[in-house]
């Protein structure tokens, strides 16, 4: 019997179906999403048409873009002796041409014909906005996913490689990284104090944690923050208070549930001791910010995006400040790395885990998640000056929000499932990034912000200095208590 004509024929039909679903989904389907995303951004923030010299630029750099994803992939494909395609790859490392100059060419040209055909036809939202999206998008992707799998494959040729080559190019790059290099090392000894502050203070068998401590100022600044944008956009002092408090219940009681869906093996098998260990999801936090103006607008006052965006605008200093405190507490940890902070704290949650191996350096993933929050924060301020519907700043933030979690959680140490070896942060990430897209689509109505949202006034803040004092205590006696050892109720 003759089974290798089946085979090929077999093996030529999978290798059709890929070619296609690639074409499909990077030539046609994403492209046109993000022109889609540009264009929305266009209409939603009311971006003025780019003028003249904008569009000559694009005319350039737009057709170069394309020739250049031409020419790379065709190079890719003949010296490689294979295809430009993740699960046809080519079975030779090349590293020449324009593989000298970036190790991703193809999608640094498929950026730029992207960016140059929004100049080109005068969009700011296509040139920039979904240019945007795109570059940090496949940016995370490389280095966290593919690389990785390069690195597999190739072994040290590709980590030389890595050495020599730049993912981007552009100028002052060197001094830039040198720059953050010496920076980092003067800042380091300081943030290694920090993170190795984990209790704060005792009280007989009580325990109190420094990360409660910033997580109740975190979610004292929100409920600052939240409050006056409440009342100044109508709402009377007392509906705001009672709206932030039964928000602040809702957000820990999310993210208690969501830990304990976490894990859902332990709480079946060991209730007790698993209902007594200290735990939170920031990820709940986000459900429960998402689900709140949903349910609240129910039974009172305002429009559930409008509501929404009050909310996740003050979210992001007190995840700032949450992200801080889980660099005292030493949990959401990240990978060894020579240059990384070092927990010496026998009860930092890493060497409670890991014992011994936990005080190594690790990537400070918590410190980089704070300082990109307050970089979405910056960006979702910006957005309040325009006329902007209700729903785009929460959209925006958590598509933003979502890129950050998913690029610092290629640096975490923690449990990876399925194919594309992801964390449970990362699908998160994608779920609420999906949906931040959804919402920037959805939006609707006039503007959504009558001023911006800063600067705020004291009064304002004052009329709700209950919710603030009731939200700081709340949080800190949920998150801060500990009883007779750290990670004990």
């Amino acid at each position: 019997m003759n089974t290798r004509a089946p085979t090929r024929v077999g093996y030529s039909f999978r290798r059709f179906g890929i070619l296609a679903t690639y074409v499909f989904v990077f030539l046609l389907a994403l492209p046109w999403f993000l022109v889609s995303v540009g264009l929305r951004l266009d209409e939603i923030l009311v971006l003025p048409p780019l003028d003249f010299s904008w569009r000559a630029a694009g005319w350039v750099v737009g057709p170069a873009g394309f020739a250049g994803v031409v020419w790379t992939m065709a190079f890719l494909s003949t010296r490689g002796r294979g295809l430009p395609v993740s699960h046809l790859p080519p079975e030779r490392f090349v590293d020449t041409g324009p593989y000298r100059i970036v190790r991703h060419p193809i999608y640094v040209a498929f950026t730029l014909a992207l960016s140059g055909s929004g100049l080109a036809f005068g969009s700011a939202g296509v040139a920039f906005g979904a240019a945007g999206f795109l570059l940090a998008g496949w940016l995370i992707y490389v280095l966290g996913f593919e690389e990785p799998r390069l690195i597999a494959r190739f072994g040290a040729e590709y980590e030389a490689y890595r050495q020599r080559v730049p993912v981007v190019r552009f100028p002052g790059r060197r001094t830039l990284a040198l720059l953050a290099s010496r920076a980092w090392k003067w800042v380091r000894p300081a943030v290694e104090r920090c993170a190795n502050m984990v209790v704060l203070f005792r009280i007989g068998p009580s325990v109190w944690v420094t990360y409660g401590a910033l997580l109740a100022l975190g979610g004292a600044t929100m409920a600052g923050l939240s409050g006056a944008l409440l009342v100044r956009g109508g709402w009377s002092s007392g509906e705001s208070i009672r709206a932030l408090v039964w928000l602040a219940i809702v957000i820990v009681a999310s993210g208690r549930l969501t830990w304990l869906a976490y894990r859902i093996r332990d709480l079946i098998s060991r209730p007790a001791r698993t209902m007594r260990t200290v735990g939170f999801v920031s990820w709940g936090a986000v459900i429960g910010g998402i689900v709140f103006p949903f349910l609240y607008s129910l039974g009172g006052p305002g429009d559930p995006l409008w509501l929404m965006d009050r909310i996740f605008i003050a979210l992001l200093p007190c995840t700032t400040l949450g992200r801080l405190g889980c660099l005292t507490y030493g949990c959401c940890f990240g990978r060894d790395t020579p240059h990384g902070v070092a927990w010496h704290h026998p009860a930092a949650k890493v060497n409670r885990e890991l014992g011994a191996p936990g005080s190594s350096p690790r990537v400070p993933t918590q410190l980089i998640e704070a300082l990109g929050a307050i970089v979405v924060f910056a960006i979702a301020v910006g957005i309040t000056r325009t006329p902007a519907p209700a729903g785009t700043v929460t959209g925006v933030i958590l598509v933003l929000y979502g890129m950050l979690r998913t690029a610092v959680d290629c640096w975490r140490d923690e449990d990876r499932f399925g194919a594309w070896q992801l964390t449970a942060g990362q699908v998160g990430s994608i779920a609420v990034g999906i949906f931040g897209f959804a919402l920037i689509f959805l939006a609707r109505g006039g503007p959504g912000w009558s001023r911006p949202a800063l600067p705020v006034g004291f009064e304002e803040v004052w009329s709700v200095a209950p919710a603030v004092l009731a939200c700081g205590a709340i949080v800190f006696f949920v998150t801060g208590f500990h009883w007779k050892n750290v990670g004990r109720w």
